[in-house]
Order: C-alpha cells, then sequence, then structure tokens
C-alpha cells in the first residue's frame, strides 16, 4: 500500500497468492479496488486471475476482468 493505494507490486503479489489459494472473494474484491484505483495488472498476474476466477466458475466475473482490467 502507498499512502492507501493500492501499489502495483503488492497488487501483483496479493493476486497470485489469492489466485493460489483460490480466494476467490478477496481476488473479486481486489480487482474491484485496482479498478478503481486504475492499477494495472501485469500480463502473468493478469492470466492467473483470469485463470483462477475461469477455475471457480465464475465466468462472469471473468468477463468483467477482460472488460475492465486488461493485463500489460
Amino acid at each position: 500500500m502507498n499512502g492507501g493505494a493500492i501499489d502495483r507490486a503488492m497488487a501483483g503479489i496479493m493476486v497470485g497468492v489469492f489466485s493460489k489459494l483460490s480466494q476467490i472473494e478477496e481476488l473479486v474484491k481486489l480487482l474491484g479496488d485496482m479498478k478503481s484505483e486504475g492499477t494495472k495488472l501485469d500480463e502473468r498476474l493478469y492470466h492467473s486471475a483470469l485463470n483462477a476466477l475461469r477455475d471457480a466458475g465464475l465466468q462472469m466475473q471473468a468477463q468483467w476482468l477482460q472488460q475492465n482490467l486488461e493485463g500489460t
């Protein structure tokens, strides 16, 4: 965190951890926070989050991710 804002490096770590541990609720909340703050994911973490959502059967959330948080 950087003064209350989500730092890209910290967000990347959190996305990786939540994805690997199947903490989908926390992942979705983090992704929403990242969207509202304009934080972008790198390509590897973007795909990790996308795969975690798909594996959990959350197709609508996966589509939201694709439309709102493209990997950079």
